[in-house]
């Protein structure tokens, strides 16, 4: 990859809205900015600003919602990712997403990690074990892959819901509150995995904790509503939104107006 590469945003986002098509209530009005390369991009914001709605518009699983009708933008790697040819699976494939709560399937913690992986072809005998490892997760397991995944603990399942998005070779990772069930013990894991994940990989980080935004970004897009939908107030490096916001709704949020 070219320094050019780098230096161009990974994915942009252009007019964004999202509504409601039964009573056209806005969910998110105008959003636009950009998400660098290579870096861990944290979106702030009160509850209700639609800051989990945005990262299903990015990669697509806001589609699963019929009730819901989308507007503007969101380029991938340049590319328009409502694009006819574009393949929906694939693209979720591309930008991973973890949840808030774990997903863990019925089986056991092998089958968890490789089942989305083998949908999209023959799967690499050390993906297994690479990918526990980029999830922190293969000291703690690689003695019982055959046991259930229930069995694990919440904070084990979370970075075990990680490894299976990272199985499927994301150029993209979508967090959405990823620490907000665990412990400080577990959350400090995930935090470590995340900062060692950008070194080859994108990161858009969902997160209530504005000291964990803080610690672990180095962009941020605080999200407020205004007139009832989520609109971008900001979108600057960590230290320019934490230290010197430009707009008032921002600075209530931070607690700092």
């Amino acid at each position: 990859m070219s320094e050019d590469d780098v230096l161009k945003p990974i994915l942009t986002i252009e007019n964004l809205g999202v509504r409601v098509r039964r009573d056209g209530h806005e969910l998110l009005r105008d959003v636009s900015f950009d998400i660098p390369r290579r870096m861990i991009t944290a979106i702030i914001g009160p509850s209700g600003a639609g800051k989990s709605t945005l990262l299903k518009c990015i990669n697509r699983l806001i589609d699963l919602s019929s009730t819901l009708e989308v507007t503007g933008r969101v380029l991938f790697e340049g590319v328009d990712t409502r694009a006819g040819f574009i393949d929906p699976d694939d693209l979720r494939r591309r930008i991973g997403i973890v949840f808030q709560q774990p997903v863990v399937f019925p089986g056991s913690i092998e089958r968890n990690v490789l089942f989305a992986a083998a949908r999209f072809g023959p799967v690499d005998g050390s993906l297994l074990e690479s990918t526990l490892r980029q999830a922190g997760l293969w000291s703690e397991v690689k003695d019982r892959l055959q046991k259930p995944a229930a069995t694990l603990s919440v904070g084990q399942q979370q970075r075990l819901a990680l490894a299976r998005t990272l199985a499927g070779s994301p150029d993209v990772i979508l967090m959405d509150e990823p620490t907000s069930a665990l412990d400080p013990k577990s959350t400090a894991a995930i935090e470590e995995t995340i900062v060692a994940l950008k070194e080859t990989r994108s990161i858009v980080l969902v997160t209530h904790h504005l000291e964990q935004a803080r610690r672990l970004s180095d962009w941020v897009a605080c999200l407020c509503q205004r007139d009832g939908a989520g609109e971008l107030m900001e979108a600057a490096q960590c230290e320019t939104v934490f230290c010197c916001p430009t707009r008032e709704e921002t600075m209530q949020f931070l607690g700092i107006a």
